[in-house]
């Protein structure tokens, strides 16, 4: 309809980062990232809209590989780089990171937009809930030019079954 509008996009990223100093210091990192929107936009004049929306992030597949030095405890003098023990991690992990939001758009003068909105997304690890409130003022200087602002206030909350900090 002419006031309802819904968008959804997929992507996937591939992302490889590798670098080593021999075999003593080695980084191995491998993802594979999934990342799904979808938004429902409701706009019943040109001064007034709603959007809610919902996002899917997830690593389906990622590997990591690290050879690295043991660093000297405290007080310890620095070894000589061939004599310290080396620490190796070879796993493999998966992410999931879905997240949803709520926003306003308003139009009180010709130019100006405000944005108030609220999101919530939970994350694992560590298994907690975020939620961030946030107020974008955009202004439109001319037809080229644009100043924006944005404000955010971020806050994690534990998972309510536990007594865990986070």
């Amino acid at each position: 309809s002419d006031t309802v509008e819904n968008e959804a996009s997929l992507q996937y990223v591939r992302q490889s980062l590798f670098f080593s100093f021999g075999e003593e210091l080695r980084f191995d990192l491998k993802t594979h990232e999934l990342r799904a929107r979808n938004t429902l936009t409701w706009r019943p004049s040109g001064r007034y809209a709603l959007r809610y929306g919902v996002d899917l992030e997830s690593n389906p597949v990622g590997d990591i590989f690290v050879n690295l030095p043991r660093p000297p405890k405290e007080g310890e003098e620095p070894l000589d780089f061939g004599a310290v023990d080396i620490i190796t991690t070879d796993e493999s992990f998966q992410i999931v990171l879905p997240g949803q939001f709520l926003e306003a758009e308003l139009e009180p003068l010709e130019g100006l937009r405000l944005i108030p909105g609220l999101r919530l997304d939970y994350y694992t690890p560590p298994e907690a809930w975020s939620v961030d409130a946030r107020l974008a003022v955009r202004h439109a200087l001319n037809d080229a030019s644009r100043g924006a602002c944005l404000h955010c206030r971020f806050c994690i909350l534990s998972r309510l079954t536990t007594n865990r900090e986070v």
